[in-house]
């Protein structure tokens, strides 16, 4: 986007975003002129049921399995532990913890009593694609383990060890509602659910841009609000999209090389004719006097000059 500001080339551009940059202030802060009427595509994710509450009652006492939280390694034979996600987040060290050259800039030991709030944490919006992913294998492995042995508790001798590809054919059939309260399926390719929200940069009033939701992309089925899809601040009319416009009359197309429906036009300069037989003729400019067709053809000669005295006796290309 700076190369666009860079080049005065801000408004020549239309955007179409794919889910890697769309929503991102890395985008757009400081470049919103440039990236003004962006479309752009968003995985649809919904909440996780439940998971803020959990994630938000997590302290280093009640979460001592989470290496997270609490992690041990070896440091000259014996086990240290470290807290470096609670110290990171309260800036402060925790008691009896292990030095490390991640807390040593922390003088202030942490009190035991610090909790997490969710005006401090900021949570992943796409969490539900991995929720979905842990539930998918949970079912292919349970919808096996039933098919194979037969309601037994643990591993019995024949998935001892799992083939991945019998395991493959379980994880293509799972079917199920995850715990955002969608349904979750793969389609004949082996892919999951397509849902996507369409989102558009567009700037309501002079100098304030946002991104809004202007439709979605349901499995197949498209829905756009076009009411709310503004390319420019003041301006509802949507942008052309097309190789090359039709040449003017008086003018002659040339083909982009390697192309067959691009072209240059180029104005007909003085004695070059129009040639009825040409492929690109205009049918009822043959019924004109010949030096009056000046049409769109690649086909053109440039004859002698002549003065014709008039239409009766001038002379046609044959």
């Amino acid at each position: 986007m700076k190369a666009v500001r860079r080049s005065n080339a801000t408004g020549s551009f239309s955007w179409i975003g794919s889910d890697g940059w769309s929503a991102r202030s890395l985008v757009s802060n400081g470049n919103e002129p440039e990236v003004e009427g962006t479309l752009s595509v968003q995985p649809q994710a919904n909440p996780v049921r439940g998971f803020e509450e959990y994630f938000l009652n997590l302290t280093v006492e009640n979460n001592r399995r989470n290496p997270w939280f609490v992690g041990e390694y070896f440091l000259n034979l014996t086990v240290e532990t470290t807290l470096e996600f609670w110290e990171d987040h309260f800036h402060c060290r925790y008691p009896n913890s292990s030095r490390t050259p991640y807390n040593q800039k922390y003088v202030r030991l942490c009190t035991t009593k610090e909790r997490l709030s969710r005006s401090e944490m900021a949570f992943e919006g796409q969490l539900q694609f991995v929720s979905d992913a842990v539930l998918a294998f949970a079912h292919a492995f349970r919808n096996m383990h039933q098919d194979l042995c037969h309601g037994r508790p643990g591993l019995c001798d024949v998935m001892k060890p799992i083939k991945g590809t019998e395991l493959l054919k379980y994880l293509r059939k799972v079917d199920f509602a995850g715990l955002s309260g969608d349904k979750f399926r793969f389609d004949l390719n082996g892919d999951g659910p397509a849902r996507y929200n369409i989102i558009h940069f567009k700037q309501n009033t002079p100098g304030k841009y946002e991104w809004v939701r202007v439709g979605e992309y349901m499995e197949g089925e498209l829905r756009l609000n076009m009411s709310e899809i503004q390319f420019k601040l003041g301006h509802r009319q949507l942008p052309e999209s097309v190789c090359s416009l039709p040449c003017d009359q008086g003018q002659a197309k040339k083909y982009v090389e390697g192309e067959s429906c691009c072209w240059h036009c180029f104005n007909c300069t003085q004695y070059q004719l129009f040639l009825p037989d040409s492929p690109e003729a205009d049918v009822t400019a043959r019924r004109k006097e010949w030096e009056n067709m000046r049409t769109v053809s690649p086909y053109f000669l440039t004859p002698a000059p002549v003065t014709p005295t008039s239409p009766s006796n001038t002379h046609r290309p044959q």
